[in-house]
């Protein structure tokens, strides 16, 4: 009898930890699916702005008042005032400030400079005369000191008129305002008799020998564009034709605002038919190629473990008994619909879980339901 109450009690005990056990590691129903095959991925279009291969802006050095802007022959055969849309050689002259006041600064700077030399002379022939004297014993030292002084506070006056000069010249050379490069006036910000200040911006030019397509990816998007990549570009402006540019340039780091990678496709134009601030339209491929990827339910889709901003699913991992799940991370690509395409992290033939992600975590036992 003794041996019986002792065997009882043993199966109690270990019926407890049991029911113990499947409390602390209960097996969770989840619904799966089979990743069987991949979907082709579209290109995906992107809106583009065509933006100058260089664009400046060119300011005046010196104030004063517009006394003519630079004159261009017409559609008409008359000559009219530059305008958006002329096109410029590097040199050519803009527009030019009254000259006036320069001049006669360059002339007051020409007259000091010559007084300043004629002092110079007198004071090179006091000095060169001290100087014999001195050495016949017939000038005094002070004599001697004061003529260098002066000899030297002459030629200083020089210097100084020939910098004010140098100046002056400057200042009116500056009123001719001029084209720094070949381009094509994009803006013209002043008329004749408008008063203008150094810093002050006249136009606005343009190299478009070649063009900028600009726009801008999500990260999901950099894998699928890298520099030296060749893209067809298209506009409305110019239907049934497409512009094949080179990517010359990725942003290195996203728009604060957009949070989006500026590329930027650069495109020969040397004809002059893409104006700038067109709007154009690119399709990117994305995804590992032609045959497509591999796509999941969105709503599979949970945050990973070591990237708070990254994608996981839960890959099933088949027992002996019972199934286990495992957290993999994911790479996600295009949304297509109300599903996503996974350019890394799971292949076809995997079995993830689609209903019930959010009630087991990694490494938990779970049982498949219909």
């Amino acid at each position: 009898m003794r041996h019986l109450c002792l065997a009882l009690l043993a199966l109690a005990l270990l019926a407890g930890c049991d029911e113990e056990a499947t409390a602390t590691n209960p097996v969770t129903p989840v619904r799966v699916e089979i990743i069987a095959e991949t979907m082709p991925v579209e290109p995906v279009a992107y809106s583009a702005s065509i933006v100058a291969k260089t664009q400046v802006d060119v300011s005046f050095q010196v104030d004063g008042m517009i006394q003519s802007l630079r004159q261009v022959v017409g559609a008409d055969g008359l000559e009219r005032n530059i305008q958006q849309g002329d096109r410029v050689a590097e040199g050519d002259v803009l527009a030019t400030v009254d000259p006036e006041q320069y001049q006669d600064s360059v002339d007051s700077a020409q007259a000091s400079l010559a007084s300043a030399q004629a002092d110079l002379a007198n004071a090179r022939a006091n000095w060169e005369r001290t100087q014999n004297l001195y050495a016949e014993q017939s000038a005094t030292a002070t004599d001697y000191d004061n003529a260098k002084q002066q000899y030297e506070s002459a030629l200083a006056s020089v210097n100084s008129a020939a910098a004010q000069l140098d100046s002056s010249r400057d200042d009116l050379s500056y009123t001719d305002l001029t084209a720094p490069m070949d381009g094509v006036v994009l803006t013209v910000d002043v008329e004749v008799g408008t008063l203008v200040s150094p810093q002050t911006t006249g136009f606005v030019l343009a190299d478009t020998s070649s063009v900028k397509a600009v726009f801008g990816v999500p990260d999901t998007t950099l894998g699928d564009v890298s520099v030296g990549d060749t893209l067809g570009v298209t506009t409305a402006s110019i239907p049934d034709t497409t512009f094949d540019g080179i990517v010359t340039s990725v942003a290195p780091s996203a728009d604060s605002s957009t949070r989006l990678f500026q590329v930027e496709v650069t495109l020969p134009n040397p004809d002059g038919r893409l104006l700038v601030g067109m709007v154009a339209s690119l399709r990117l491929d994305q995804g590992p190629g032609a045959g497509g990827v591999p796509t999941v339910p969105v709503d599979a889709l949970v945050r990973g473990a070591g990237d708070p901003k990254g994608y996981a699913v839960f890959v099933l991992v088949p027992g002996a008994q019972d199934d286990t799940v495992r957290l993999t991370e994911v790479a996600i690509g295009q949304v297509l619909g109300n599903r996503i395409a996974i350019t890394s992290g799971i292949a076809a033939g995997d079995r993830i879980v689609t209903v019930g992600m959010n009630t087991i975590v990694d490494g938990q036992q779970v049982r498949v339901v219909p």
